[in-house]
Protein backbone atom coordinates (compact mmCIF):
# COMPACT_ATOMS: atom_id res chain seq x y z
CA UNK A 1 0.00 0.00 0.00
CA UNK A 2 1.29 3.64 -0.82
CA UNK A 3 2.71 5.19 2.31
CA UNK A 4 1.39 8.60 1.14
CA UNK A 5 -2.27 7.11 1.58
CA UNK A 6 -1.20 5.78 5.33
CA UNK A 7 0.27 8.46 6.61
CA UNK A 8 -2.94 10.84 4.92
CA UNK A 9 -5.46 8.64 6.95
CA UNK A 10 -2.97 8.50 10.14
CA UNK A 11 -2.86 12.46 10.14
CA UNK A 12 -6.77 12.95 9.51
CA UNK A 13 -7.97 10.85 12.19
CA UNK A 14 -5.82 12.35 14.20
CA UNK A 15 -6.94 16.07 13.16
CA UNK A 16 -10.52 14.24 13.50
CA UNK A 17 -9.54 13.44 17.56
CA UNK A 18 -8.19 16.49 18.00
CA UNK A 19 -10.79 19.12 17.05
CA UNK A 20 -13.52 16.60 19.17
CA UNK A 21 -10.85 17.67 22.40
CA UNK A 22 -10.92 21.39 21.37
CA UNK A 23 -14.14 22.18 20.72
CA UNK A 24 -15.10 19.86 23.96
CA UNK A 25 -12.83 21.42 26.46
CA UNK A 26 -11.77 25.12 24.48
CA UNK A 27 -15.09 26.11 23.25
CA UNK A 28 -13.12 27.31 19.58
CA UNK A 29 -15.09 29.62 18.63
CA UNK A 30 -16.60 31.36 21.85
CA UNK A 31 -13.52 32.84 23.97
CA UNK A 32 -14.06 32.65 28.10
CA UNK A 33 -13.72 35.57 30.13
CA UNK A 34 -12.52 35.45 34.15
CA UNK A 35 -15.59 36.18 36.15
CA UNK A 36 -15.84 35.63 39.90
CA UNK A 37 -18.33 32.88 41.47
CA UNK A 38 -20.48 36.12 42.69
CA UNK A 39 -21.00 36.79 39.17
CA UNK A 40 -21.91 33.14 38.40
CA UNK A 41 -24.59 33.26 40.86
CA UNK A 42 -25.76 36.48 39.91
CA UNK A 43 -26.16 35.37 36.27
CA UNK A 44 -28.27 32.18 37.93
CA UNK A 45 -30.44 34.25 39.69
CA UNK A 46 -31.43 36.23 36.12
CA UNK A 47 -31.64 32.45 34.22
CA UNK A 48 -29.22 33.89 32.03
CA UNK A 49 -27.35 30.57 32.55
CA UNK A 50 -27.32 28.07 29.52
CA UNK A 51 -25.27 25.56 30.10
CA UNK A 52 -23.07 24.48 32.78
CA UNK A 53 -19.88 21.80 33.14
CA UNK A 54 -18.80 21.51 36.80
CA UNK A 55 -15.08 19.47 37.42
CA UNK A 56 -14.45 18.25 40.56
CA UNK A 57 -10.92 18.82 41.05
CA UNK A 58 -8.29 17.45 44.11
CA UNK A 59 -8.00 19.75 47.36
CA UNK A 60 -12.57 20.18 47.40
CA UNK A 61 -12.07 22.50 44.34
CA UNK A 62 -14.41 23.34 41.26
CA UNK A 63 -14.36 24.50 38.09
CA UNK A 64 -17.16 25.68 36.54
CA UNK A 65 -17.50 26.57 32.73
CA UNK A 66 -20.91 28.32 31.77
CA UNK A 67 -22.26 29.21 28.74
CA UNK A 68 -24.97 32.31 29.10
CA UNK A 69 -28.26 33.17 26.98
CA UNK A 70 -27.50 36.84 26.76
CA UNK A 71 -23.36 37.99 26.69
CA UNK A 72 -21.74 39.24 30.01
CA UNK A 73 -19.42 42.35 29.28
CA UNK A 74 -19.16 41.04 25.82
CA UNK A 75 -18.69 37.33 26.25
CA UNK A 76 -20.72 34.18 25.98
CA UNK A 77 -18.63 32.02 28.17
CA UNK A 78 -17.32 32.30 31.38
CA UNK A 79 -14.88 29.69 33.95
CA UNK A 80 -13.70 30.17 37.05
CA UNK A 81 -12.40 28.14 40.26
CA UNK A 82 -14.09 27.95 43.55
CA UNK A 83 -13.30 25.57 46.99
CA UNK A 84 -17.38 26.17 47.00
CA UNK A 85 -20.38 24.33 45.48
CA UNK A 86 -23.42 25.44 47.52
CA UNK A 87 -26.89 23.74 47.67
CA UNK A 88 -28.58 27.06 46.76
CA UNK A 89 -26.38 26.59 42.99
CA UNK A 90 -27.75 22.99 43.07
CA UNK A 91 -31.07 23.36 42.97
CA UNK A 92 -31.80 26.88 41.19
CA UNK A 93 -30.07 24.51 38.26
CA UNK A 94 -31.93 22.06 39.03
CA UNK A 95 -35.00 24.02 38.53
CA UNK A 96 -33.85 25.97 35.21
CA UNK A 97 -33.41 21.80 34.29
CA UNK A 98 -29.83 22.45 33.39
CA UNK A 99 -27.38 19.43 34.71
CA UNK A 100 -25.82 20.14 37.67
CA UNK A 101 -23.46 17.07 38.65
CA UNK A 102 -20.30 18.03 39.62
CA UNK A 103 -17.57 15.15 37.18
CA UNK A 104 -14.98 13.94 38.30
CA UNK A 105 -11.45 13.77 35.92
CA UNK A 106 -12.21 10.39 35.55
CA UNK A 107 -16.00 10.53 34.64
CA UNK A 108 -14.86 13.30 32.40
CA UNK A 109 -12.34 11.00 30.63
CA UNK A 110 -14.73 8.04 30.28
CA UNK A 111 -16.86 10.20 28.46
CA UNK A 112 -14.79 11.26 26.12
CA UNK A 113 -13.89 7.64 25.30
CA UNK A 114 -17.32 6.93 24.61
CA UNK A 115 -17.56 10.14 22.16
CA UNK A 116 -14.20 9.39 20.54
CA UNK A 117 -14.21 5.57 19.85
CA UNK A 118 -17.15 6.14 17.48
CA UNK A 119 -15.39 8.29 15.59
CA UNK A 120 -12.33 6.12 15.45
CA UNK A 121 -14.01 2.87 14.54
CA UNK A 122 -16.10 4.80 11.25
CA UNK A 123 -12.27 6.09 10.09
CA UNK A 124 -11.35 3.06 10.83
CA UNK A 125 -13.81 1.01 8.43
CA UNK A 126 -13.56 3.53 6.10
CA UNK A 127 -9.65 3.58 5.24
CA UNK A 128 -9.60 -0.45 5.73
CA UNK A 129 -12.28 -0.30 2.84
CA UNK A 130 -10.75 2.52 0.78
CA UNK A 131 -6.86 0.83 0.88
CA UNK A 132 -8.61 -2.97 0.20
CA UNK A 133 -9.92 -0.76 -3.03
CA UNK A 134 -6.93 0.76 -4.23
CA UNK A 135 -5.05 -2.72 -3.94
CA UNK A 136 -7.39 -3.87 -6.20
CA UNK A 137 -6.75 -1.42 -9.05
CA UNK A 138 -4.27 -1.07 -11.63
CA UNK A 139 -0.53 0.30 -10.96
CA UNK A 140 -0.86 3.11 -13.54
CA UNK A 141 0.99 6.72 -13.69
CA UNK A 142 -1.70 9.39 -14.48
CA UNK A 143 -0.12 12.84 -14.46
CA UNK A 144 -2.71 15.06 -15.75
CA UNK A 145 -4.68 12.75 -17.80
CA UNK A 146 -7.18 10.08 -17.59
CA UNK A 147 -6.12 5.75 -18.76
CA UNK A 148 -7.70 4.66 -21.39
CA UNK A 149 -9.28 1.10 -20.23
CA UNK A 150 -9.36 -0.31 -23.37
CA UNK A 151 -5.74 0.55 -24.72
CA UNK A 152 -4.24 -0.39 -21.37
CA UNK A 153 -5.38 -4.07 -20.66
CA UNK A 154 -1.89 -5.56 -19.01
CA UNK A 155 -1.07 -3.39 -16.72
CA UNK A 156 -2.05 -5.21 -13.40
CA UNK A 157 1.68 -6.05 -11.67
CA UNK A 158 1.15 -8.99 -10.17
CA UNK A 159 3.82 -10.88 -7.60
CA UNK A 160 4.80 -13.77 -10.00
CA UNK A 161 8.45 -14.56 -10.54
CA UNK A 162 10.62 -11.78 -12.36
CA UNK A 163 10.90 -13.46 -16.26
CA UNK A 164 14.27 -13.98 -17.75
CA UNK A 165 15.39 -12.52 -21.21
CA UNK A 166 14.42 -16.08 -22.67
CA UNK A 167 10.85 -15.71 -22.10
CA UNK A 168 10.49 -12.39 -23.97
CA UNK A 169 9.10 -13.21 -28.16
CA UNK A 170 9.57 -10.52 -30.66
CA UNK A 171 6.56 -8.96 -31.66
CA UNK A 172 5.54 -9.05 -28.06
CA UNK A 173 3.25 -5.98 -26.93
CA UNK A 174 3.18 -3.92 -23.82
CA UNK A 175 0.78 -1.07 -23.75
CA UNK A 176 1.11 2.04 -21.85
CA UNK A 177 -2.01 3.46 -20.79
CA UNK A 178 -3.04 7.05 -22.47
CA UNK A 179 -2.82 10.46 -21.08
CA UNK A 180 -4.46 13.75 -22.00
CA UNK A 181 -1.42 16.09 -22.83
CA UNK A 182 -2.17 19.03 -20.31
CA UNK A 183 -0.85 22.79 -19.81
CA UNK A 184 0.61 20.91 -16.59
CA UNK A 185 2.69 18.70 -18.27
CA UNK A 186 4.28 21.72 -20.32
CA UNK A 187 5.17 23.69 -16.29
CA UNK A 188 6.44 20.67 -15.51
CA UNK A 189 8.52 20.13 -18.29
CA UNK A 190 9.70 23.56 -18.27
CA UNK A 191 10.74 23.06 -14.64
CA UNK A 192 12.65 20.28 -15.01
CA UNK A 193 14.67 21.05 -18.50
CA UNK A 194 14.97 24.57 -18.18
CA UNK A 195 14.22 25.01 -22.23
CA UNK A 196 11.97 28.63 -21.96
CA UNK A 197 11.42 28.78 -25.46
CA UNK A 198 8.17 31.11 -26.59
CA UNK A 199 7.58 28.14 -29.00
CA UNK A 200 6.38 25.98 -25.89
CA UNK A 201 5.24 28.16 -23.94
CA UNK A 202 3.69 31.70 -25.59
CA UNK A 203 0.24 30.36 -27.06
CA UNK A 204 0.16 33.66 -28.80
CA UNK A 205 3.38 33.06 -30.50
CA UNK A 206 2.39 29.85 -31.66
CA UNK A 207 -0.47 31.08 -33.08
CA UNK A 208 1.14 33.62 -34.98
CA UNK A 209 3.23 30.98 -36.40
CA UNK A 210 0.48 29.06 -37.79
CA UNK A 211 -0.16 26.77 -34.20
CA UNK A 212 -3.00 25.05 -32.66
CA UNK A 213 -1.33 25.83 -29.49
CA UNK A 214 1.91 25.72 -27.35
CA UNK A 215 3.55 23.15 -29.27
CA UNK A 216 5.06 20.55 -27.14
CA UNK A 217 8.59 19.93 -26.68
CA UNK A 218 9.96 16.50 -28.25
CA UNK A 219 11.44 15.17 -25.23
CA UNK A 220 7.88 16.32 -23.45
CA UNK A 221 6.35 13.83 -25.63
CA UNK A 222 9.07 11.18 -25.46
CA UNK A 223 8.29 10.98 -22.19
CA UNK A 224 5.03 9.33 -22.41
CA UNK A 225 6.14 6.69 -24.04
CA UNK A 226 8.61 6.06 -20.69
CA UNK A 227 8.65 1.90 -19.94
CA UNK A 228 7.69 2.23 -16.34
CA UNK A 229 4.55 3.49 -17.06
CA UNK A 230 3.35 0.27 -18.63
CA UNK A 231 4.44 -3.59 -17.62
CA UNK A 232 7.42 -4.11 -18.94
CA UNK A 233 9.96 -3.60 -16.70
CA UNK A 234 7.95 -4.50 -13.85
CA UNK A 235 7.90 -7.72 -15.10
CA UNK A 236 11.75 -8.50 -15.34
CA UNK A 237 11.72 -7.03 -11.70
CA UNK A 238 15.64 -7.41 -10.64
CA UNK A 239 16.64 -9.17 -14.19
CA UNK A 240 16.30 -5.91 -15.47
CA UNK A 241 19.75 -3.87 -15.56
CA UNK A 242 19.30 -0.90 -17.08
CA UNK A 243 18.07 0.84 -19.68
CA UNK A 244 20.97 1.51 -22.46
CA UNK A 245 19.74 3.33 -25.47
CA UNK A 246 16.79 5.35 -26.89
CA UNK A 247 16.56 6.95 -30.76
CA UNK A 248 13.32 8.45 -31.97
CA UNK A 249 11.35 10.47 -34.85
CA UNK A 250 8.69 13.27 -34.00
CA UNK A 251 6.49 12.71 -36.23
CA UNK A 252 3.49 15.36 -36.02
CA UNK A 253 3.23 18.29 -33.77
CA UNK A 254 1.68 17.52 -30.11
CA UNK A 255 -0.91 20.49 -28.33
CA UNK A 256 -2.29 20.86 -24.76
CA UNK A 257 -5.47 18.86 -25.19
CA UNK A 258 -4.20 16.08 -27.80
CA UNK A 259 -4.35 12.44 -25.97
CA UNK A 260 -1.50 10.30 -26.32
CA UNK A 261 -1.56 6.44 -26.87
CA UNK A 262 1.95 4.75 -26.74
CA UNK A 263 2.97 1.32 -27.21
CA UNK A 264 6.14 -0.91 -26.77
CA UNK A 265 7.14 -3.90 -29.05
CA UNK A 266 9.90 -6.14 -29.11
CA UNK A 267 11.62 -5.86 -32.02
CA UNK A 268 15.08 -7.56 -31.50
CA UNK A 269 16.37 -10.11 -28.94
CA UNK A 270 20.09 -9.93 -28.79
CA UNK A 271 21.67 -12.48 -26.45
CA UNK A 272 25.30 -11.71 -25.66
CA UNK A 273 27.57 -14.17 -22.90
CA UNK A 274 25.60 -13.52 -19.51
CA UNK A 275 23.32 -10.94 -20.83
CA UNK A 276 20.39 -9.85 -23.39
CA UNK A 277 19.89 -6.67 -24.91
CA UNK A 278 15.74 -6.16 -25.57
CA UNK A 279 15.18 -3.45 -27.97
CA UNK A 280 11.21 -2.04 -28.08
CA UNK A 281 9.86 -0.37 -31.25
CA UNK A 282 8.12 2.37 -29.42
CA UNK A 283 5.07 4.26 -31.18
CA UNK A 284 3.14 7.15 -29.62
CA UNK A 285 -0.47 8.09 -31.37
CA UNK A 286 -3.07 10.33 -30.98
CA UNK A 287 -6.78 10.68 -30.77
CA UNK A 288 -6.78 11.21 -34.34
CA UNK A 289 -4.56 7.98 -35.00
CA UNK A 290 -1.79 9.68 -36.48
CA UNK A 291 1.55 8.88 -35.35
CA UNK A 292 3.23 11.60 -33.98
CA UNK A 293 6.69 9.63 -32.61
CA UNK A 294 8.21 6.26 -33.25
CA UNK A 295 11.69 5.15 -32.43
CA UNK A 296 13.57 2.28 -30.44
CA UNK A 297 14.44 1.66 -26.32
CA UNK A 298 16.83 -0.59 -26.00
CA UNK A 299 17.03 -2.32 -22.06
CA UNK A 300 20.20 -4.77 -20.44
CA UNK A 301 18.82 -7.89 -18.78
CA UNK A 302 20.02 -11.00 -16.70
CA UNK A 303 19.97 -14.05 -18.77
Amino acid sequence: MNGFFKQISIWIGLLIVVLFLLTTFSGIGSPKTELWSKDFEEQLQLNNIRTVKILKLPEEQYRFEAEFNEEVQGHKQMEFETDRYPDEWKAALTEQGIASDAKTESMVLTSLLINILPIILIIGVFWYFMFRHMQGNVRAVNLGGAVNPVAFKEEVVTESPARTFDEFEIGETFAIPSRTMTEAHFSAFQALSGDNHPIHYDAEYCKRLGHDGMLAHGFQVLAFSAAGAGSFPHLLGENLIGFVEQSCRFLKPVYPGDTLYPSLKVSDLKRQNTTGVITLHATIHDQKKELVLEGEQKYLVKL
